[in-house]
């Protein structure tokens, strides 16, 4: 469980995921997620948000989902601030931070399977079905 602020956020994937991995092996996976936030009155608002996901989950995520999948994400803020070379002004930035990924059932159906090892492993075995992507559901 996450500690200090996390958000839930339930979108589709904007992107496939991308494995990449430190000096020291660790795997570092970054996922792209849309969500439309709906205006009764207007055109929905899409947000985007990049989601850093680490370890063997990271791994899980990037042989198990693809673009358009609809995910569920748990993830704490991580906020972080630099002086900008160029300008001199302080700059921010909020970053998620996953602690939990998953395929989202409401339009789909998964079939999981157990990773090896301590709930993951270098050669992760998980998989998901989630089915024709479908356009975003606001609620």
């Amino acid at each position: 469980m996450a500690r200090g602020n996390t958000t839930i956020i339930e979108g589709n994937l904007t992107r496939d995921p991308e494995l990449r991995f430190s000096g020291n092996g660790n795997a570092i996976c970054n996922i792209g997620v849309a969500w439309s936030q709906y205006k009764p009155d207007a055109e929905d608002v899409p947000h985007y948000f990049d989601v850093t996901v680490f370890g063997d989950m990271g791994e899980n995520v990037a042989s198990s989902m693809s673009r358009g999948d609809r995910v569920l994400v748990e993830a704490r803020l991580d906020f972080s601030t630099w002086d900008d070379k160029e300008t001199g002004a302080t700059r921010n930035k909020v970053s998620l931070v996953a602690e939990a990924v998953g395929p989202s059932l409401r339009w789909a159906t998964s079939t999981t399977v157990k990773a090896n090892g301590n709930g993951g492993g270098s050669k992760p075995a998980a998989s998901s079905s989630p089915g024709p992507a479908l356009p975003d559901d606001s609620f």
